[in-house]
């Protein structure tokens, strides 16, 4: 007892010996120095690794093995190779931001909006076996996500409403991309993971039950996946840059949203080794799989080989789109603009160094020109820029850990990031917008609801918002701006001009097609008013065109519905003719 207590007192030196404990390199070399003593208190003193130098095959020469504190600086250095924390470690720290996430949803007034439920009503026919379709019979691909409404579908099959279903998934989603963060990145994770919560559109869209999150989740994942491939292949532990489940990973984010297929090309441009020999082109192949696949049952199944909703929103497009696509862009920008600039510092330090984490910048650039092609969106609270707000959060996070500072001031210079992201995100207009979405929601929900309880099921109805209203009264629906309908979708309509996402339309199509019920004001009224009253009142350039055409003035008369709280102005076909 008395020796171990001698050689335990060898250690006390080593706090000695390094004075600096204020900066990075003074607590690494100290703490290198106390391992060492302990190691040679244990009896380890000449044990040695062997380790392949980084950027060398394994048949090379191994270097000398290295001491301990020179492995504690290598573990410890953003440079050199991560030392992956322990796995409960991990998820305990991604308990954290995602019982926050909930938080923020609960206190900023999160819900499904009206296009969650065409998800909705797709995943309620698949469990019913009647297919991937809106309408029994018609097959359109009117979902921008396989991957979404056939999760969702699942879970109806398990007994879960169609609704709750697609909620579960948003939120289960984003809380995996935050629990990814940690899982990969330990703390620098966490921080990331917090910055993504401040940011107001990862969290609101969450709990929309759209593919949103669903699509971060992809596209994080496969990032850090990409990245811990490099290491290793860096680090002399892999033969191959990309792994083969990488590549599938990269692949399979085409089936989540068409945008996916950028991930892909990113991490086929990033892998040049794996196409200089026959047996190198498996991986890339193993990546195109998925998108081929996908191709093929599209084409088999709906007859198309991209998705009508792309034919509806951007088919016909041009500059004018993609000068929408950037104003789009350019205000995502600003709402997120201490993540830009903090992803940017990082983009511009790795990018000149070549580092690992290049691979998330270019990511990031290409989904942003994937939003200028596509034109934007409709939606507020910027929609289409959460999938790569974990990318960003994820640059930033490593900019403010790579500062040679103490740790309290990194933890000040964190929580200062998350602040300023919050109050640059959270625009008290946007948010505006954004619950007004969800009232209309709520709204159509429940005309839908007392729609099918007074006139019963069976029917058919034209309408713009095409959401829970058909999917709660389960009729025939005819979308006027043809998200639904393959006839109006690829109408060669100039885009850019109107309102995004709505500027297809053909009312004389719609008329020929004579549905029972034609819905063009998508309100509760609070009084009866005369038809000519209620044709004034009419907005949106689908429903307007509607209401100018001979054939529906006489052809269609205005009947109104009770509601609780106001009525429905409902447009019936007369049966006689007009």
């Amino acid at each position: 007892m008395a020796q171990i207590s001698a050689q335990i007192t060898q250690i006390l030196p080593a706090f000695n010996r390094r004075a600096n404990w204020s900066s990075l390199s003074g607590r690494r070399e100290a703490i290198g120095d106390i391992c060492e003593s302990i190691c040679e208190i244990c009896g380890f003193r000449d044990f040695a690794v062997a380790v392949p130098p980084p950027c060398q095959p394994l048949d090379d020469q191994l270097r000398p093995a290295p001491t301990f504190a020179t492995l504690w600086a290598m573990q410890t250095d953003a440079g050199h190779a991560r030392r992956s924390p322990p796995l409960i470690l991990s998820l305990l720290l991604g308990a954290v931001p995602v019982a926050l996430l909930f938080l923020v949803v609960r206190h900023l007034g999160g819900g499904l909006i009206d296009d969650a439920f065409i998800f909705c009503r797709y995943a309620a026919n698949i469990a019913a076996g009647q297919g991937a379709v809106f309408n029994s019979g018609e097959r359109v691909e009117g979902f921008t996500s396989p991957a979404h409404a056939l999760v969702t579908a699942a879970l109806v099959t398990m007994g879960i409403e169609a609704p709750v279903a697609a909620w579960w998934v948003s939120m289960g989603a984003a809380a995996l991309s935050l629990v990814a963060l940690c899982l990969f990145r330990g703390a620098p994770g966490l921080c990331a993971a917090l910055l993504a919560i401040a940011a107001a559109p990862f969290a609101l869209w969450a709990s929309t039950g759209m593919d949103s999150s669903l699509f971060a989740l992809a596209i994080t994942i496969s990032v850090l996946m990409v990245e811990a491939d490099l290491d290793r292949w860096r680090r002399g532990e892999s033969p191959s840059p990309i792994s083969k489940r990488t590549w599938f990973a990269a692949g399979s984010a085409v089936i989540v949203r068409p945008e996916g297929i950028l991930l892909l090309m990113i991490v086929i441009a990033i892998a040049p080794r794996h196409l200089t020999s026959i047996r190198g082109v498996g991986g890339p192949l193993i990546g195109v799989a998925p998108v081929i696949l996908l191709t093929l049952l599209r084409g088999a199944y709906y007859g198309d080989w991209v998705p009508n909703t792309f034919r509806a929103k951007v088919g016909g497009g041009g500059v004018d789109l993609w000068a929408r696509g950037l104003d789009y862009l350019a205000d995502s920008g600003i709402a997120l603009a201490p993540l830009v600039l903090l992803a940017s510092a990082h983009a511009w330090r790795v990018l000149r160094r070549r580092e690992t984490a290049a691979v998330g910048t270019w990511i990031t650039v290409a989904l942003a020109a994937g939003i200028v092609f596509e034109g934007g969106d409709h939606f507020p609270m910027h929609r289409l820029a959460v999938p790569f707000i974990p990318l960003l959060c994820l640059a930033s996070s490593r900019l403010i850990w790579s500062l040679d500072v103490p740790g309290r001031a990194r933890s000040v210079a964190a929580a200062a990031a998350v602040c300023l992201t919050a109050t640059c995100s959270l625009q008290p207009a946007m948010l505006e917008r954004f619950r007004l979405e969800l009232t209309l929601a709520r709204t159509w929900d429940s005309m839908g609801r007392e729609m099918l309880r007074q006139l019963g099921s069976g029917h058919s109805i034209a309408l713009t918002n095409a959401g829970a209203i058909p999917f709660r009264t389960g009729w025939h629906t005819i979308d006027m701006i043809g998200l639904l309908d393959r006839h109006i979708a690829a109408r060669p309509v100039r885009l850019g001009h109107g309102y995004t996402g709505h500027e297809k339309y053909d009312s004389a199509y719609v008329l020929n097609r004579e549905p029972d019920f034609i819905l063009i004001h998508t309100w509760i009224w609070r009084s009866i008013v005369s038809g000519d009253e209620a044709l004034r009142r009419v907005s949106g350039d689908a429903n307007l065109d509607m209401s100018h055409a001979p054939r529906f003035r006489s052809t269609y008369y205005l009947r109104w519905l009770a509601m609780p709280n106001g009525f429905v102005a409902l447009y019936e076909r007369r049966r006689g003719g007009p």
